[in-house]
């Protein structure tokens, strides 16, 4: 009789050993079996050998073996039946998280790392399945694991028209065990964010409208995540490039500005999306043209003698759509030197004001002053061009230059008098004396004096009065 045992041995490996109580065999024939009826011989050893090793048998599988003896005249009976399982450490797979996607979002979730190992297989020996609670979120053929080089990782691509759930479960297994790990696919409801309501508005043309706050929220997005546009039905009234859009997060605010001289009406829509489902919300704009303020009663001329000056100049404002006690008048000197600001006096309330203008003492000469009116969009300008005489005995030089060594005096020409020039070569206790030969010249409003004779050394001049 033999008796047969197995012993598991290296991974994948069993080894048999029975004891050999005849002497007249030729060999043993091994037999195997999966289910302990049909049995298959998978070797054969010489005799008197009395072990074998099974290197082809899968981790953890229970097989049945068993032995007999052959010789030229047959075979012995069979030993025992031995059953045996190589040692196996089922499959281990690490936790998956939950996957979560708005609806309408086309993001991805490709190539999720997923970790599974064995201690006695490869990857690429392991078997899995995929299940899906839900096949009409995520059909079968939207979810797939793939093994590249020892590397395991997870695709899932769930239908994103409906929200829902389903729950993903990956089996994984070495051939004897089975191991399994679960995770929740889930399509989030995609609410349409919002825009606050904003009033309608009536402004004049050639405006800068600005501080109209506007609020844009959205449930799952955050808002500086929302796209937020603005665009003008009336181009040529409002361009919609013109418009700006300030601020950040759900708070924000418009600035534009309307067209000189346009009137019309304009709606504004102020568009937010989050990139799936988008809002819009509209308001009015009326814009009315402004009128210019009005200036009346100022002339544009005015002659004054040397130390005069002129009060009680009358004029009035008024303006279409301001108040006169709203509208804003200043007034400005183009020559500060003739006539200062502190020799300008504006007075008067209401549509009446007055003008008093003092010239500086011993000045003469030209001055612009302006009158402008300005009602918060427009502005009215009025100029008017005073003329101060110069004293009796003055001279206005206008130029003194020195051309090829000659000395030459431009003076502004006044009627019926002369003029001349005088020299001294010292300016302490030198003598004036006349310019001799004088070349006197009159070309409009100015009269140029010239020295024939040339200048040498230090030569002082004076342009004088001829009495």
């Amino acid at each position: 009789m033999l008796f047969l045992t197995t012993a598991a041995n290296a991974a994948g490996t069993l080894n048999l050993t029975w004891q050999d109580n005849s002497d007249n065999e030729v060999g043993f024939e091994i037999e195997r079996s999966l289910d302990g009826v049909g049995y298959e011989v998978i070797g054969e050893v010489s005799a008197d050998v009395q072990s074998y090793s099974d290197e082809g048998v899968i981790p953890g599988i229970p097989y049945s073996y068993r032995v007999r003896a052959y010789n030229e005249f047959g075979y012995s009976g069979y030993t025992n039946v031995s059953v045996g399982a190589a040692d196996n450490t089922a499959p281990a797979v690490g936790t998956i998280q939950d996957l979560e996607v708005l609806r309408g979002d086309e993001t991805q979730f490709a190539a999720i790392p997923v970790d599974v190992s064995d201690a006695e297989s490869s990857l690429d020996e392991l078997s899995f399945e995929i299940l899906s609670s839900n096949l009409e979120l995520l059909p079968l053929n939207r979810v797939s694991l793939e093994i590249v080089e020892g590397v395991a990782s997870l695709s899932v691509d769930p239908v994103r028209t409906t929200a829902g759930s389903s729950e993903v479960t990956l089996l994984l297994s070495d051939g004897a065990e089975m191991v399994e790990t679960s995770f929740l696919v889930s399509v989030l409801p995609n609410y349409v964010p919002t825009v606050s309501a904003i009033e309608d508005l009536a402004v004049y043309d050639g405006v800068v409208v600005d501080g109209i706050s506007v609020s844009v929220s959205d449930r799952e997005s955050a808002g500086e995540d929302l796209l937020v546009t603005v665009a003008s039905s009336n181009e040529g009234l409002i361009p919609s490039q013109s418009i700006e859009l300030m601020g950040t997060g759900e708070s924000r605010s418009l600035r534009f500005a309307t067209s000189q001289g346009g009137s019309g009406e304009a709606s504004i829509t102020v568009s937010v999306s989050d990139g799936v489902n988008s809002a819009s919300q509209s308001f009015q704009i009326v814009v009315s043209e402004n009128e210019v303020p009005t200036i009346v009663g100022l002339a544009s001329e005015l002659e004054l003698g040397s130390g005069q000056s002129v009060d009680g100049l009358s004029f009035t404002i008024g303006d279409g759509e301001t108040s006169p006690a709203e509208l804003q008048v200043s007034v400005s000197s183009s020559n500060t030197l003739l006539v200062p600001e502190s020799g300008i006096v504006l007075s008067g309330t209401g549509t009446s004001r007055t003008l008093q203008i003092t010239p500086a003492a011993r000045q003469h000469g030209t001055a612009v002053i302006t009158v402008e009116v300005f009602d918060g969009v427009k502005t009215t300008t009025h100029s008017i061009e005073v003329t101060v005489a110069a004293p009796d005995g003055t001279i206005e030089l206008v130029d003194f230059r020195v051309e090829n060594g000659h000395a030459v005096a431009e003076v502004m020409y006044r009627s019926g008098v002369d003029f001349a020039l005088v020299k001294t070569d010292s300016l302490r206790g030198g003598e004036w004396t006349p310019v001799e030969g004088l070349e006197i010249e009159l070309d409009g409003n100015r009269v140029t004096l010239r020295d024939p004779q040339a200048i040498e050394g230090a030569v002082y001049y004076q342009a004088v009065i001829v009495e």
